[in-house]
């Protein structure tokens, strides 16, 4: 059996620097870099969800866990069980209320080294339909505010954390 990495080896090799996370600044502040792109939507003990300012997929959003981890098996058992039911039940928010013709979960971490997932409600309509959204530039769809709290009012509706 091969040895194991520690948590503080998995923690250096994913280059952990929680202090500098964007996710850990916007949980604990409200503010930094992604501040910019991203409006509360709901938050629990366990994860906080945002609206993307990006609407280009109506019902885009963000959920990320409230714990610093750069991967899943580093959340507390119970917390990452929470989360992860908390991701699915705002996943189901979503669809209910944007009836996307599929919904895309990517949590990848590469970039920001947080536990966070992107919900995408992709749609047959969509340029990008059979692709990410990640492979080609686009112009961002941004909302007015009334817009944005009306949507964010739309997927409270239907969530049920």
């Amino acid at each position: 059996m091969m040895p194991q990495p520690s948590t503080k080896t998995l923690e250096i090799q994913a280059g952990f620097k929680e202090d500098q996370c964007q996710y850990c600044q916007l949980i604990e502040t409200g503010d930094g870099p992604l501040a910019e792109w991203f409006i509360k939507l709901a938050e629990t003990r366990t994860s906080i969800a945002w609206l993307h300012k990006d609407q280009l997929w109506p019902g885009r959003c963000v959920v990320a866990a409230r714990q610093h981890a750069t991967e899943l098996f580093l959340l507390e058992p119970d917390a990452c069980q929470t989360h992860l039911r908390e991701m699915v039940g705002l996943a189901e928010a979503i669809q209910r209320e944007f009836g996307a013709d599929k919904l895309n979960y990517e949590c990848l971490g590469n970039m920001i080294q947080h536990v966070h997932w992107h919900l995408i409600p992709r749609y047959r309509w969509d340029f990008l339909w059979r692709r990410t959204i990640w492979e080609e530039a686009h112009e961002p769809e941004l909302l007015g505010d009334r817009d944005y709290e009306e949507r964010i009012d739309r997927i409270r509706a239907h969530l049920r954390w």
